[in-house]
């Protein structure tokens, strides 16, 4: 990807160091080259997708710096805890809706019903959640089936972030991730085994012809130039190569990519000690933390 590359060649390439970051080494900057290359030969054989995620440094500052973290270092926050779903900074009694990670019953997709309601129906491309006798069917027919709730949940997470639910997006284009006032985008690459947590506008023609066959609604396309990607819960560390922070022109290199040495660290992610997340992720703002066991269900904790 040629953003990447310009990215690469363009910026003073930098490591985690206390209190903000340090230049890395010749040998540092080599491996972070090869490990570049790697991962790009990787999305040209279609193995993966490299990503850009937006931020607004002061904002990801905000959710992972506080008065606790000894170091005050937001890259050692970043490589450690990720990117986490907004719905995380809050306590679960704060939520003022029922949606959770798990989250598929009849409370739950009345609030959904109710959000598109209020959305006008030129940007949803449909008029049925005007018609209050839809509710019934809409509620029976995605009840318990968590697939087309993460679907309604999406669309509505890429109509406004500001709702509360329990999705992370990223981009394909780095310029759609840098647009909007973001001076600050995360580096990541999503491979096929965790594709199963990510929803892609473009690619739901299938679920979205399910959905019309049941006569429920099939939700326009937000934005449809930005090639969005949604991921349930968070953006794991282990799959983040770094982050761009642009006023600076610095590439700030994920540590564990100088320090791993699995061979299949692509498909596997970079090994992060997660012996010292529990403890850390009390010193960030966030208030509830996420665990995905098996790739296959997510489980919500409470930080403290």
């Amino acid at each position: 990807m040629q953003n990447l590359n310009e990215i690469l060649d363009k910026a003073d390439i930098h490591k985690p160091a206390n209190y903000d970051t340090e230049k890395c080494n010749m040998s540092e900057r080599e491996k972070v080259r090869e490990y570049f290359k790697l991962i790009l030969d990787s999305q040209k054989n279609e193995h993966i997708e490299i990503l850009f995620c937006g931020e607004k440094k002061q904002g990801l500052k905000s959710k992972l710096i506080s008065k606790l973290n000894s170091n005050n270092s937001l890259y050692d926050s970043l490589f450690l805890v990720g990117d986490k779903a907004k719905s995380y900074l809050e306590k679960e009694e704060k939520i003022p809706h029922s949606v959770r990670i798990n989250s598929t019953g009849k409370n739950t997709a009345n609030w959904i019903f109710d959000e598109y309601k209020l959305i006008d129906t030129e940007s949803t491309g449909t008029e049925y959640f005007e018609s209050e006798s839809n509710r019934d069917n809409f509620t029976t027919s995605i009840k318990g089936k968590s697939k087309l709730v993460d679907y309604y949940l999406m669309r509505l997470h890429t109509w406004t972030s500001k709702l509360l639910v329990n999705f992370v997006s990223a981009t394909s284009l780095f310029s759609s991730a840098s647009s909007h006032g973001n001076d600050f985008v995360i580096i990541l690459w999503k491979t096929e085994g965790y594709s199963k947590h990510v929803m892609i506008a473009s690619n739901l023609r299938d679920l979205e012809n399910s959905l019309s066959s049941i006569s429920l609604p099939v939700i326009k396309n937000f934005h449809k130039s930005e090639e969005e990607y949604t991921f349930k819960g968070f953006i794991l560390p282990h799959y983040i190569l770094g982050a761009y922070s642009i006023g600076e022109n610095k590439l700030i290199i994920n540590p564990a990519l100088l320090e791993d040495n699995n061979p299949n660290w692509i498909q596997d992610g970079f090994e992060i000690d997660d012996k010292k997340f529990s403890e850390f992720i009390k010193k960030t703002h966030y208030k509830r933390f996420l665990t995905l066991h098996d790739n296959e269900g997510f489980e919500e904790k409470n930080t403290k």
